[in-house]
Order: C-alpha cells, then structure tokens, then sequence
C-alpha cells in the first residue's frame, strides 16, 4: 500500500492505524479484510458490467450487424454474432484507451470532432432509421448508419 500525505484531512488521521499499524497488516488484519472485501466488491461489478453489456448492448449490436450482413441461415446469424462481439470488444478497447489518455478524443485536423467511444458507449441506443446525433457534426458518425452514402 502507499498513502500520500499530502491528501489525507484531519479528519481522515483515524484511519492511518487501521490501513498502517501493526495489527492491520497482519495475516487476519483490516488490510487483509480491506482486500477481502475489495475484490468481492470488483467481482460483483464485474458480473453486473457484464449483464448490463450483454443484456442493453449486444442485442442492439447484433440485430445492426445482422441486418448490415443481411443474415438469414443459421451460419450467417453465427457468423453475425462472432463479428458484434469483436466489435464490442473493439468498441470496449478503444473506450478504455481513451478514458486513460492513450487514445486522443480532441478536434481532428479538418475541424470535426473525433469520435469519443466511451461516450457513445454511454449514448442512449439509436432505434432502427434513427440517425445519431453527432451524424450532422461529423461525418465519422454517418457512416454507422447502413444508408449512408459516404460509406
């Protein structure tokens, strides 16, 4: 564990002994019990990330990629959901590099604004025809939409 000193308030001053003293860093201390709890903590968001991706997301996804695909046979929904789960997961990736800092989400050169993912992550879901919103800004976003002329 590390603490820098320059964040904690007096009033946070009680709390040194529970994550420092000896008695916390034992094997059955407030440190192990802290960690315990931490990653069942992690473990619940986890799981409940993950049914909120399969249960909001996915079938929106999936139902654009079959009908880009325009998929009928059992092989070609197959293959409709192998390609949205790699673009979910290309979708996640990018999100998260752009929440680090390692994926820029500024103004391009040309003047439009860059795509941000993990905000359209966050976008309410577009119904079938509907355009998204940064389609007028962007013409990067018009290119979602299976009509569109620029793709």
């Amino acid at each position: 564990m590390e603490l820098d000193l320059a964040l904690p308030t007096d009033g946070d001053a009680a709390y040194l002994p529970l994550l420092f003293g000896p008695d916390a860093l034992d094997e059955d201390g407030s440190v192990a019990e802290i960690l315990a709890a931490s990653a069942g903590h992690a473990a619940a968001l986890g799981q409940r990330l993950r049914e909120r991706v399969y249960k909001d997301v996915v079938p929106g996804l999936a139902v654009a990629v079959t009908n880009r695909m325009n998929a009928t046979s059992d092989a070609d929904l197959a293959e409709a959901y192998q390609r949205t789960l790699s673009v979910l997961f290309r979708l996640l990736f990018v999100a998260h590099a752009e929440d680090r800092g390692l994926l820029p989400y500024q103004p391009n050169p040309l003047g439009h604004p860059s795509p941000n993912y993990a905000t359209v992550l966050r976008a309410p879901p577009l119904h079938v025809g509907q355009q998204p919103a940064r389609c007028a800004r962007s013409p990067v976003w018009c290119c979602w939409q299976p009509a569109s002329p620029r793709c």
